[in-house]
């Protein structure tokens, strides 16, 4: 019986080089009709193209993998953090809504340079949002890298494990910066000042989104503005002018501040179709 192709059915032909192959006097039958007939089918190299398509898939996803776990080894991120998912949360707050549109957009999209401002009292929810969007595009595989200010003050300031030049080409490179807990350090000197400027604006010039909870008060007036009363140096704060430029602000549990950045940002979360909730 001739042999079939396992994969296609199609029967094996002669081998046209077969007469002119010097065989030894001794081999085996078995070996002699494997070298008679051949495939007359594209199956077996179709077989290596998937076996080595499959082989590449796999190292993406495993680079993948590990460029997400580099991310949130450099993170502040606690189990906690890594509970607090939408399948979790209650949407009868409009900024959970908005919040579950912003990252459904941003998977959608694959692109986004649009953040968040979330900020009022503590307890109001601010920290579980950021980490609801995290998780829902860490999931998806995004790479985000979340700091506190007093962490990353830390760090550049002992060099305790990563460099500034190090932590900033992380900033630069990540899908999603977050920052938790904005301004809840103590007094900071005009050189910590500095240094979450730099922080910010590599965020900035990188044309990647940022976002941030925080418990000071956000106001387009710098009188009324905690944030800018924090983050001043001279009565001038470089700060407060880059997070109106990449930022759209929400007050939890008040209304959300739609005079900065709304109309680009409505239009980013308003033409996803991905809005089951």
């Amino acid at each position: 019986m001739i042999k079939k192709c396992p994969i296609c059915g199609k029967e094996y032909i002669i081998n046209p080089y077969y007469d002119s192959l010097l065989l030894p006097n001794n081999i085996s039958l078995d070996i002699k009709e494997k070298l008679k007939y051949i495939p007359n089918c594209e199956c077996n190299n179709l077989e290596n193209k998937n076996y080595l398509l499959e082989n590449e898939n796999n190292f993406k996803k495993n680079n993948l993998k590990s460029k997400i776990k580099k991310y949130k080894d450099v993170s502040v991120i606690d189990a906690k953090f890594l509970k607090s998912t939408f399948e979790k949360a209650s949407f009868e707050e409009e900024a959970m809504k908005t919040s579950y549109l912003y990252a459904t957009n941003f998977i959608k999209k694959n692109s986004c340079k649009l953040g968040m401002l979330f900020y009022g009292p503590p307890g109001t929810g601010k920290t579980f949002t950021t980490a609801c969007i995290s998780n829902y595009l860490m999931s998806h595989g995004k790479t985000v890298l979340v700091f506190s200010l007093d962490l990353y003050l830390n760090k550049i300031k002992e060099n305790f494990g990563n460099t500034e030049e190090e932590l900033l080409t992380l900033t630069k490179n990540c899908d999603l910066l977050v920052l938790d807990d904005f301004g809840g350090e103590s007094t900071l000197s005009e050189w910590a000042i500095s240094k979450i400027f730099n922080l910010i604006d590599t965020r900035y010039r990188s044309e990647k989104p940022i976002l941030i909870s925080t418990n000071l008060k956000f106001n387009l007036n710098d009188s009324n503005c905690d944030i800018f009363k924090k983050f001043q140096v001279m009565n001038i704060c470089r700060i407060k002018d880059r997070i109106i430029e990449m930022c759209y602000p929400i007050e939890l549990l008040g209304n959300s501040k739609r005079k900065v950045l709304s109309q680009e940002f409505f239009d980013f979360i308003g033409g996803g179709e991905d809005n089951e909730k």
